[in-house]
């Protein structure tokens, strides 16, 4: 009896805090009631990553059950709503730690799902849900998670096919084919661009749709990013997110073709500095942006040993600069990789920095320039398309 008098006075205390200081700041506020759950405290857990960008989940509030009602309350108020935030309870009985799945209300392939996250925002959440008949329980309040559930991440289409079969029909200088693939590929940009500035002009003021819109700028010319950034909730465009999509829009405006690449002083494996005129090649200079944890980039090496081996005595030069986290992963990557030219960093700094300069969204990422550091080619995604403008550089002299 003076266990469940102890809860009970617990759950008291908890809750008449939360309701003094729900007359104070707007935080985020989370009501539960989830019957036959089997615990007596649930726990809110929200990603983060660590200084070597490794993601954890740390609980970063509790609250106890008490007929299977609760509440979690925070007065700080989030500069960013939470990424991929969840509920948890331990088992009273196997002691086993389990998610809290929620329903989503919109149907995908004519089926119901789940999701075992949400997005923590400063709003009022409510949560309900009964355990005994469905583990699944909805989730309401909550616009974010409302705009995650029915879009997620607005996945552009796949088009690493279609430039395959590109690639090859150009090889075989089959024009009819070639114009009707290509025209192939415009269309499903075209179809993406349009259905995604609809939906982003449905939610300008759900900080989803302005991270969309920052995830993958890169698809969008300058204009249309600008079209859409004034379309945000102002407040929205303060925050963290909405700071990062305006630097990435100031910095496109300097990263184009004809403009001189940004100045940078970044150091070697043995803290030797170096800026882009101490490494720039006579004809033009290729400027590859990696990491020691990135497969693809890795497996790049080969190829560009090749391209390294052929265009270094025709005044072309190659540069890494690294956007590691971990100066001890950067080392021991560039000692098993033994790459032959110069490899740079700013670590122990922050890599983000880098990111930012550069617009760096995802790597490996190439920038072309000419012999007087101005852009020839602004990351264009494409290898065999930096090959062929080196070629035609070497020849053009």
């Amino acid at each position: 009896m003076k266990i469940i008098n102890a809860l009970i006075l617990s759950c008291l205390i908890s809750t008449s805090c939360f309701c003094f200081a729900q007359n104070g700041k707007k935080g985020y506020q989370i009501v539960g009631d989830v019957k036959n759950i089997p615990s007596n405290w649930v726990y809110l857990k929200l990603m983060k990553r660590d200084q070597k960008n490794k993601l954890y989940w740390p609980t970063i509030d509790s609250a106890c059950v008490l007929n299977g009602k609760f509440s979690l309350h925070r007065d700080t108020i989030l500069a960013d709503p939470g990424w991929a935030s969840s509920i948890s309870y331990k088992d009273s009985t196997s002691k086993k730690q389990t998610q809290l799945y929620f329903r989503s209300p919109y149907l995908k392939n004519g089926k119901a799902s789940s999701h075992g996250s949400f997005i923590l925002e400063n709003a009022d959440i409510f949560i309900d849900g009964d355990l005994r008949n469905n583990k699944d329980v909805s989730i309401k309040g909550s616009k974010e998670t409302d705009f995650s559930m029915q879009y997620g991440l607005i996945y552009p289409p796949s088009i690493y096919i279609i430039n395959k079969k590109i690639d090859s029909l150009k090889t075989i200088s089959a024009t009819e084919k070639l114009a009707l693939a290509e025209a192939e590929r415009t269309e499903m940009l075209k179809d993406f661009k349009k259905t995604f500035k609809q939906i982003i002009a449905d939610n300008s003021n759900v900080w989803m749709a302005l991270l969309n819109t920052y995830e993958y700028a890169d698809y969008f010319s300058l204009a249309e990013l600008e079209e859409m950034a004034a379309i945000f909730n102002k407040e929205l465009m303060k925050g963290p997110t909405g700071q990062k999509l305006s630097t990435y829009i100031a910095q496109s405006k300097i990263l184009l073709t004809d403009q001189i690449f940004p100045a940078f002083s970044y150091v070697d494996a043995t803290k030797k500095k170096f800026n882009l005129n101490d490494v720039k090649g006579k004809k033009g200079t290729l400027v590859v942006f990696w990491a020691s944890w990135c497969g693809p980039c890795r497996a790049e090496i080969p190829e560009l040993k090749t391209f390294y081996a052929e265009y270094k005595n025709k005044g072309i030069k190659l540069l890494s600069i690294s956007i590691d986290h971990d100066i001890a992963d950067w080392k021991k990557a560039l000692n098993r990789e033994q790459m032959p030219w110069v490899n740079l960093s700013n670590l122990p700094g922050d890599y983000k920095e880098i990111t930012s300069k550069y617009n760096i969204k995802y790597i490996p990422a190439m920038f072309l320039l000419d012999g007087n550091n101005k852009l020839v080619l602004v990351n264009p995604n494409d290898f065999k398309l930096v090959k062929e403008k080196v070629s035609d550089i070497v020849k053009g002299d």
